[in-house]
């Protein structure tokens, strides 16, 4: 009897005992849990900004290629006369342009009417100046369309 009595007073005190420390871990937990979910939506929103700086500086880098390509006195001086040696020296230009900003598989001028007027092309490793029969009429693509609206020195991407 007296091993009953004990183990009842013993039960009376550590259940108390160990329903608090069984409540006091569940906080616990969930607290952690809760931090690593903070801790997660904030490497989240870290990663979208990085990237949302990232988009926005390359989209800065395009539209600062289309302005220099367009301030070309080449094409400038092409445009005024729109003679062979013209054309040639804007083929030259565009062509040192594709050679140093490898990012862009092709390199055009788009007249008002959609066609292609010089272009360079890349093709793996070189450039090529493609000849005026083969230049293309663009007029029904959705860029040039969307192009054509613009006003001097906005930019379509």
């Amino acid at each position: 009897m007296v091993n009953r009595r004990y183990v009842a007073v013993f039960l009376a005190v550590l259940s108390p005992l160990l329903l608090a420390l069984t409540a006091i871990l569940f906080q616990l937990i969930r607290s952690e849990s809760s931090v690593q979910e903070a801790l997660a939506r904030s490497n989240q929103q870290h990663v979208i900004q990085r990237g949302s700086q990232w988009i926005q500086s390359e989209l800065s880098r395009l539209r600062g290629d289309v302005l220099y390509l367009a301030e070309q006195s080449s094409l400038k001086n092409w445009l005024s006369t729109m003679g062979a040696t013209g054309r040639a020296s804007l083929e030259d230009d565009l062509h040192a342009f594709a050679r140093h900003r490898q990012l862009y598989d092709q390199v055009r001028f788009i007249d008002s009417s959609g066609k292609e007027r010089v272009r360079v092309d890349r093709e793996g490793e070189q450039l090529r100046r493609v000849p005026v029969e083969s230049l293309q009429n663009k007029s029904a693509r959705y860029y040039v369309e969307e192009t054509l609206i613009l006003k001097q020195g906005e930019v379509y991407v």
